[in-house]
């Protein structure tokens, strides 16, 4: 009988520099491990400009968030289930370990750093 083990994992980020583009690692996902689903809430808004979040891996920026699904510069909880990784049934299988990334694309004209808390929930079925 499989065991199955299902974990949410959940990270706070904030740009190390609200003007310039940049990749930051959240979440380090071993082989074997599948992404069913992902979130972010915008904790701390960018009043101006427009900048963009996305969540995804090395093979896929926004695998598991959509550039410009959440909307930076408005308070809220924003979903991934539009993004690739999450369109199909039962989520994205990693068969390689990796890293989870949050792009974060400025465009110069921030005021304010977005605070974003990014939860995903993972799986791992071991025999």
């Amino acid at each position: 009988m499989a065991r199955v083990i299902t974990q949410k994992w959940v990270r706070e980020w904030k740009p190390l520099d609200k003007t310039v583009t940049e990749t930051t690692p959240l979440f380090a996902i071993p082989a074997g491990w599948r992404a069913l689903s992902s979130s972010v809430r915008i904790l701390i808004a960018s009043v101006t400009g427009t900048q963009t979040l996305s969540l995804g891996d090395s093979g896929d920026v926004d695998r598991l968030m959509k550039t410009g699904d959440p909307t930076i510069t408005t308070l809220g909880l924003y979903d991934g289930t539009t993004a690739a990784g999450l369109l199909v049934s039962g989520g994205y299988l990693y068969t390689t370990a990796t890293t989870i990334d949050v792009v974060y694309t400025a465009d110069g004209t921030a005021t304010v750093s977005v605070v974003a808390r990014f939860t995903i929930t993972v799986r791992r079925e071991e025999p």
